[in-house]
């Protein structure tokens, strides 16, 4: 299991474009990919849960991945995310 705080920069990282984008990202992989904020947690693989976070630019999220290929998939989602 893999727990890393990303900075969020971009206003638009989890907008409902890029939250689709994010979970087809996460869906690539067989790891359990999970996203944290504040006192809610969205599976990284449902863009409807990722919406429900309501992300806000200069906060850091942490993600969570856990299963055989949790690094490729936490360095996936990072970069998604980073962007």
């Amino acid at each position: 299991m893999i727990r890393k705080d990303i900075l969020i920069r971009n206003p638009s990282v989890l907008d409902l474009q890029n939250a689709a984008l994010l979970a087809q990202v996460a869906s690539a992989f067989r790891s359990k990919i999970y996203i944290e904020y504040g006192n809610k947690k969205a599976n990284a693989k449902s863009h409807m849960g990722l919406l429900t976070l309501n992300v806000k630019p200069g906060t850091a999220l942490k993600v969570i991945a856990d299963g055989e290929d949790c690094l490729s998939a936490m360095q996936a989602v990072e970069k998604h995310l980073s962007r």
